[in-house]
């Protein structure tokens, strides 16, 4: 049996305990890599009526909260779910940059496009939206660039992510791991 610990850290408290157990010295990451080749056939997704999927730079939207992204450079877009005229769920993208990866501790460079924070606030999750996000992100970067590809990376353990990447097409592709604890680090790829 896994435990869940996205679920933990994902809590005001379980990601104080998390940082508080950083800030001394433990760390103990594995991330699942997912790819997805834009050659292959590209899923439509339907969100619900009330909702509308927007397309811009970081500027155009007020992010607050869990969907705010401080990582986002003036050239990365976001995919925004607003229902309201506010917005309840993001998918930001990231082409040509290196991307710190805080769970890993190191900055990584990645073929393609790359997607990451995907956030749906909590009242609009299992209504289809952060797949409606994720396929809409794929479209975008298949129809206005040249990437050949996106890649993402998600807690081992977070299923619903996983869900939704393999419900548009993702194959997972291997493991990335960080462990350290107090002066030993090591890292990892399977």
């Amino acid at each position: 049996m896994t435990i869940p610990v996205w679920k933990l850290t994902r809590t005001s408290v379980g990601r104080h305990l998390f940082d508080s157990l950083a800030d001394i010295g433990v760390v103990f990451s594995r991330l699942a890599q997912f790819d997805h080749a834009l050659e292959s056939p590209l899923p439509a997704r339907s969100v619900p009526e009330e909702v509308s999927l927007r397309v811009g730079s970081p500027e155009e939207f007020s992010l607050s909260g869990r969907l705010n992204r401080p990582a986002l450079a003036d050239h990365d877009l976001v995919v925004a779910a607003v229902a309201d005229d506010r917005v309840v769920g993001v998918q930001p993208i990231t082409l040509d940059r290196t991307f710190y990866v805080e769970p890993l501790e190191r900055p990584l460079d990645f073929p393609g496009a790359y997607f990451w924070g995907l956030s749906v606030v909590p009242e609009w999750r299992r209504r289809g939206v952060a797949t409606a996000l994720v396929a809409r992100a794929l479209a975008v970067v298949a129809e206005q660039t040249a990437q050949p590809s996106v890649q993402t990376l998600v807690g081992i353990d977070n299923a619903p992510s996983k869900q939704v990447l393999r419900g548009v097409g993702f194959e997972r592709t291997g493991v990335r791991s960080y462990y350290r604890l107090f002066g030993w680090q090591h890292s990892g790829r399977v």
